[in-house]
């Protein structure tokens, strides 16, 4: 008896260059795998905004610095650059801390003004990283969300459960 499911591999069309940029956004398996292939010195960026689980906050996250790099002077070529426009991030606030849903809590600060500026840069280094990158995995780690306010969030922070509501993704 089998106690796994056996994939059968197929070689990259486009095989992973020690020269190239590689872009991991997803579960743990992604900080894993991308801190890997770091220590093999190559150019990997992975889970920038921490570990995100469910497949709707990837695809936010994207979303995101995709809007920032076609917002940007260059369009999809070169440096994104001060004209490309700044995410804006709704905080929210525990014992002193405030928060993004949208990211992992080492995203965090006790002042709110120095955490969103720290939010929009780190989202413009991401899209600056995604726009030069040759490859992007993605890894999910489950089709549950959280949704707070009618809005799927990445984490909830230990904030009171009562605050949330837990379904599957269709």
């Amino acid at each position: 008896m089998k106690f796994r499911t056996e994939i059968e591999r197929e070689p990259l069309q486009q095989p992973i260059d020690c020269r190239d940029k590689v872009l991991f956004v997803g579960s743990c398996f992604s900080d894993h795998i991308g801190s890997w292939l770091e220590s093999h010195w190559l150019n990997v960026l992975s889970n920038p905004w921490g570990v995100l689980f469910n497949p709707a906050s990837i695809a936010q996250s994207i979303q995101r610095i995709q809007n920032i790099c076609k917002n940007s002077a260059d369009g999809l070529k070169g440096t994104i650059g001060e004209k490309a426009s700044a995410p804006t991030f709704e905080l929210h606030e525990q014992n002193g801390t405030f928060y993004s849903f949208d990211h992992h809590g080492k995203w965090s600060g006790k002042d709110s003004g120095a955490l969103l500026k720290t939010l929009a840069d780190l989202d413009k280094t991401v899209a600056d990283f995604y726009n030069s990158a040759k490859h992007v995995f993605v890894t999910f780690g489950t089709s549950w969300v959280y949704e707070r306010e009618g809005r799927i969030v990445a984490n909830c922070h230990k904030f009171p459960a009562s605050e949330f509501t837990r379904r599957n993704l269709s």
